[in-house]
């Protein structure tokens, strides 16, 4: 049998396996060939407060697409801000008031999609303004503790197929882990890059918030204006500047972006960029 008929044999049964390598004719997030690919030498695109979406009637929006839809699209990191609000968790941006989605109910959309989807890796990035063991809590009612890795700072990751054939394949960033599990991962030891805070496409710069960090996660912060808007994220999001500015910033840093943050992920060229560089 000729190469090229068992490699189609193996498609159609998705029984070829390799020892110690799991099956190379299944793909990982989408790709045969990220299968044996790192977080950290690949790009995933960040929704910044990818809580905050005007379809759940947030008055202070990041995205038009509620969380369900952006995982659809292909979205594998999402960042979320918790609140205590009225003894309950919350998630909002800025004030409550402004609008709110229940922790657990996202949590309910995430697990979905991981049940759905077993052969995805994804990334929760959680600005902890509650308690350790409430957040923690609230993962482990959801079923999600099963699912989420623990990464050891300054470790090497492992491949997105190995997190998989683990069951582990949910990476949890917290910015407050202190006290809490394993897999609650402190953010500030695994993820360094660009701040926030830019007014402008003009001011977007390459200049690192905190040192890199081995074996870490470089987060390119894309976003502008203090207030998101579909209109300034479509112009930034858009090819050629958007590629241009990640090869800027990795030449800079000497490190791949792998953490691409934006507002409207929806606007511009974001999700085909990303998978263009995960190609090459």
């Amino acid at each position: 049998m000729s190469r090229m008929m068992t490699a189609l044999l193996c498609l159609m049964l998705l029984s070829c396996g390799e020892e110690g390598g799991g099956d190379p004719a299944l793909p990982c997030n989408g790709a045969v060939h990220l299968c044996g690919s790192r977080l950290d030498q690949m790009v995933v695109v960040r929704t910044n407060n990818g809580h905050a979406a005007e379809e759940l009637g947030f008055l202070s929006a990041n995205h038009q697409h509620a969380i369900p839809r952006q995982l659809q699209d292909g979205v594998r990191a999402i960042s979320v801000d918790v609140h205590e609000y009225q003894d309950e968790l919350w998630l909002c941006h800025g004030a409550c008031e402004l609008g709110k989605t229940r922790f657990s109910e996202a949590l309910g959309w995430i697990a979905s999609f991981l049940e759905l989807n077993p052969r995805e890796v994804m990334l929760l990035d959680v600005e902890n303004l509650a308690p350790v063991a409430d957040v923690a809590a609230a993962l482990e009612a959801a079923g999600l503790d099963s699912l989420a890795h623990a990464q050891t700072p300054g470790a090497a990751w492992p491949d997105l197929g190995t997190m998989i054939d683990a069951g582990r394949r949910l990476v949890v960033l917290s910015t407050d882990a202190a006290g809490g599990p394993l897999w609650l991962n402190p953010a500030s030891e695994i993820v360094f890059g660009t701040p926030g805070g830019a007014a402008s496409k003009d001011e977007l710069s390459c200049e690192l918030e905190t040192p890199v960090i081995a074996q870490g996660l470089f987060k390119l912060t894309h976003t502008v204006g203090t207030v998101a808007s579909a209109e300034a994220a479509a112009e930034v999001n858009a090819e050629p500047f958007l590629s241009q500015r990640i090869d800027e910033c990795e030449a800079a840093v000497g490190h791949p972006v792998n953490l691409l943050s934006v507002d409207y992920y929806s606007e511009g060229d974001v999700l085909e960029a990303s998978a263009r560089r995960n190609d090459q």
